[in-house]
């Protein structure tokens, strides 16, 4: 059986680079790998006594806990005789099983949700003899329901200790922006990519090229069909540009490649440079940080610092903040903190309206009707109700009237005038409410839903 094939390695190195983490280690990466692993059904072996067809497995398990010898005698609770966690094993060298045993490759979404329907199982335990990982039901439930996205992971340690797909080298030099592979094995298990970066000046320039190093390696990882890497300390520059630029880099990219899912390791060998990290990210912060960004990028946004919005905007999405990944989608559409990028916008905003983010939807149907997106006003009208149906119900100030204002707008040919009537009304109180709390740009809203009213 082919480890690379099973997609073992990458579960085996997310497990290990969290323990390498301590005890604030983002577990983002395993359940990125699990997650990658179930949806390409891949193996992990289970063991097994003595079993004549492998292909009766599934039925087998639940049925017979005698197949379950390792767990009862060697991981059971001695509190709980009846309850067992059930091992699995990335590999034959991992699993250090006796003769009696038969180890039979089985696919690891099948057996985690058989899990959570086994009588006494109390979840599932991958390696439990080495680094290993314990899966109670409610981990498994979200593993199960998971969907993989690109992260950013910041440790403290070495770029050589972390085992990572790629590993990157950077150095100060006249190529400043430039990254090549250097050595690869070329199965994207093994990848060292150099890069050098530009002496730091304070000029504008040194950012971009430092941007346009990140940018390259994230390219030359993929080429090589990489899922992880590893980023060292910048030399030569501030933490704070630093760190500022690797994660817009990051989210940028990670937005242009959306069906490509890679974790990005940004490892500090300095404690003050991982200090400063945690600046901006908090890891010992109690609130979630990515809604703790968000609702920093929300206010920076409503007081004109559109620059240190998109910086918050773009840390909150990398972590996979929905509200953020749509907001950041309004910085590239209007050039807000950052330059216009309509394909990014899109982008952005499709992927917040698979979460049936609100402000996405809107924007996505204002495309479709206006005709950015190739015109289609049934998918438009489409849209738009389906926010409305999610926004009624709280009636959220920042996303409600747009929803009623374009309603009326658009479509008061199929409205009755006492419909058409109260989505105008609806718009004008809570855009009046939005101005009362200072939230930019909706004078302009206002003005409009203030005009039909006048003239309906």
């Amino acid at each position: 059986m082919n480890k690379k094939e099973m997609g073992c390695p990458h579960i085996e190195n997310a497990i290990y680079n969290w323990y390498l983490g301590g005890d604030d280690a983002d577990p983002y990466p395993i359940i990125n790998a699990i997650s990658a692993m179930i949806k390409d059904d891949m193996e992990i072996l289970i063991p097994v006594e003595e079993l004549d067809s492998a292909g009766e497995l599934e039925e087998y398990i639940p049925n017979n806990t005698e197949l379950l010898r390792i767990s009862v005698q060697l991981i059971d609770d001695e509190h709980e005789p009846d309850k067992y966690w059930l091992p699995v094993f990335t590999d034959i060298d991992n699993s250090y099983c006796s003769e009696n045993d038969t180890l039979v490759p089985f696919p690891l979404g099948i057996i985690l949700d058989n899990a959570l329907k086994w009588p006494g199982c109390k979840g599932v335990v991958i390696n439990p003899w080495s680094n290993d990982l314990h899966m109670e039901p409610d981990f498994i439930k979200s593993v199960l329901n998971h969907k993989a996205r690109s992260h950013m992971t910041v440790t403290l340690s070495g770029t050589r200790l972390l085992r990572t797909d790629a590993h990157v080298t950077m150095t100060i030099g006249e190529n400043g922006g430039t990254a090549i592979v250097s050595d690869s094995d070329k199965t994207g298990v093994f990848c060292d990519i150099s890069a050098e970066v530009p002496q730091f000046t304070g000029k504008d320039s040194d950012g971009r090229l430092l941007a346009a190093c990140f940018k390259n390696c994230l390219d030359e990882a993929m080429a090589h069909d990489c899922r992880s890497i590893s980023f060292p300390q910048v030399p030569g520059f501030p933490p704070e540009k630093a760190i500022q630029i690797a994660s817009i880099t990051a989210v940028n990219w990670f937005i242009s490649h959306e069906d490509f899912i890679i974790d990005v390791y940004f490892s500090c060998q300095d404690r003050s440079y991982y200090d400063a990290f945690n600046e901006y990210f908090g890891s010992d912060s109690r609130v979630p940080q990515d809604m703790m960004d968000f609702e920093m990028a929300f206010d920076a946004y409503n007081t004109g610092a559109l620059e240190e919005a998109f910086f918050l905007y773009s840390a909150a999405a990398i972590k996979g903040n929905i509200p953020a990944i749509s907001s950041l989608g309004d910085c590239y559409y209007f050039g807000r903190g950052t330059q216009v990028d309509k394909a990014k916008a899109i982008e952005c905003w499709k992927m917040a309206a698979e979460a049936e983010n609100v402000k996405a939807l809107i924007r996505l149907s204002d495309m479709y009707l206006s005709g950015e997106l190739e015109q289609d006003s049934k998918k438009a009208f489409d849209l738009l109700t389906r926010a409305y149906r999610i926004a009624r119900t709280d009636k959220d100030m920042n996303s409600y009237p747009d929803i009623c204002l374009r309603l009326a707008r658009n479509y008061r040919n199929i409205l009755d005038r006492k419909k058409y009537r109260f989505l105008i009304d609806e718009a004008i109180k809570y855009f009046k409410l939005r101005i009362s709390e200072g939230v930019a740009f909706t004078e302009e809203p206002l003005r409009e839903a203030e005009e039909m009213k006048l003239h309906s």
